[in-house]
């Protein structure tokens, strides 16, 4: 019998002819399904079946089990918001370790959330964001999901530019276009390359459009808004000024 914990459940899972057979009864509990004995006897024949389990006292006991298939059957039965995260976690998880080794190793949140960090970045790379502004991207995401922020983490919440380059300010956008500092922002808004928003409390903040994307670089603060949104700095790349003193 191979265990594994699922938010302190403990599910007892069997091995029968190569396939993997799960205690009903332990399913349920994670999936909040309290009248068991009908969901297990609504299932298919051949998703369920009766085993021999050996208690902790050592004496054997009569329970129910199901297949994988049996097992998703009883998570659309499931009003919880969990069930949906338990069936991909059996899915892309333990299951795959089960067959490859024998056994189901968990991962920690830290590893959890570092994979889902890699895979957040390479989409951000595929859609054109660089090295640097990706990671940022992927960490934000990161932080929405799982309430880790790995940069902080690693205490290294700035990313260096793979080129080094050199970023600006609104302010000094403004200093080298010989406008007014607060009207740098005012400048990159009009030209579309970012917009400007309030949170709950009224203070504003900036995002940066499609078209600004390929001028602008997003530095996370570590700092989160009233409303729970990172608060991330926009700095912007030389070349910028020359694009707003032709627009």
């Amino acid at each position: 019998m191979l265990n594994f914990n699922f938010d302190n459940h403990n599910i007892r899972t069997i091995e029968k002819e190569g396939d993997i057979w799960f205690v009903a009864k332990d399913v349920c509990d994670v999936l909040g399904i309290i009248n068991n004995s009908d969901s297990i006897k609504s299932l298919d024949d051949d998703e369920k079946m009766g085993v021999g389990i050996t208690d902790p006292q050592g004496r054997e006991q009569k329970t129910s089990v199901v297949n994988e298939s049996g097992l998703y059957h009883l998570v659309f039965k499931s009003s919880k918001p969990e069930a949906k995260r338990f069936s991909k976690w059996v899915r892309s998880e333990v299951l795959p370790q089960i067959r490859q080794y024998g056994h189901f190793i968990p991962r920690t949140s830290d590893q959890v959330a570092s994979g889902d960090f890699e895979a957040y970045r390479r989409v951000a790379m595929l859609v054109g964001f660089d090295s640097n502004e990706a990671s940022i991207r992927a960490n934000i995401a990161v932080k929405k999901i799982h309430h880790i922020n790995l940069l902080e983490n690693i205490d290294h919440l700035a990313l260096p530019s793979p080129k080094q380059e050199i970023l600006l300010t609104p302010s000094d956008i403004a200093k080298r276009l010989g406008i007014k500092p607060r009207q740098g922002n005012i400048k990159l808004i009009g030209a579309g390359l970012q917009t400007g928003f309030r949170d709950a409390k009224g203070k504003i903040y900036y995002q940066i459009t499609k078209k600004g994307n390929p001028y602008a670089k997003l530095l996370d603060t570590g700092k989160n808004r009233s409303d729970g949104t990172s608060v991330v700095q926009i700095k912007w790349y030389e070349s910028v000024v020359e694009f707003l003193g032709e627009s």
